[in-house]
């Protein structure tokens, strides 16, 4: 099965950021937006892993934040990945919390790598993806809305992590949260 770890928005974060993607529609590009209800922040793609193995990333999950409380995050601004002027993938970035969420991913992975999983082959970015380009229609329209430098004015409580399994279909991917485990309380 294809799986992920990641952070589920709470639904007020998934519609502000939904505002934005209708700011990304209005500039014609050929683009690809992330569904409003599978808005996530990702912080480890697993890919294909046997079921037998989802015990022992659930044993992960809990060891992972059993002993830790649940955060807070803010969103900062728009950009794009590779960058701004070669954009594949639109995302908004992470300004207060980055540091949390990136020592979080170092630990899963640490983790997941002791029990045969490989290596991630890219270092983690703390960003939620919003939409992904096909084409280069319209590409000065959205770079143009990426140079805006909007920035967004949304706190998130950070209280789980949630194991998906991702299927893939014509339409869209389908995610089916498998696991949660959540945060010590405040």
């Amino acid at each position: 099965m294809r799986a992920f770890i990641a952070i589920e928005l709470e639904k007020t974060a998934q519609d502000k950021l939904s505002s934005l993607q209708e700011g990304l529609k209005k500039t014609l590009a050929n683009i690809k937006l992330v569904e409003t209800g599978n808005i996530h922040l990702t912080l480890r793609f697993l890919g294909e892993i046997d079921e037998n193995k989802l015990t022992l990333v659930k044993k992960i999950l809990e060891d992972t934040v059993s002993c830790e409380n649940a955060f807070e995050i803010s969103l900062g601004s728009l950009g794009a990945f590779p960058s701004n002027n070669k954009i594949k993938v639109i995302w908004v970035g992470v300004k207060e919390g980055e540091e949390i969420l990136t020592n979080l991913a170092h630990n899963i992975n640490s983790l997941l790598e002791k029990v045969g999983f490989a290596k991630p082959d890219q270092e983690f970015s703390a960003h939620i993806t919003l939409a992904r380009t096909h084409s280069t229609l319209n590409k000065l329209n959205l770079k143009e809305f990426l140079a805006q430098n909007i920035k967004l004015d949304a706190r998130i409580k950070i209280k789980n992590i949630i194991l998906f399994k991702s299927t893939l279909t014509a339409e869209g991917a389908i995610y089916e949260r498998l696991y949660e485990a959540n945060f010590k309380k405040i």
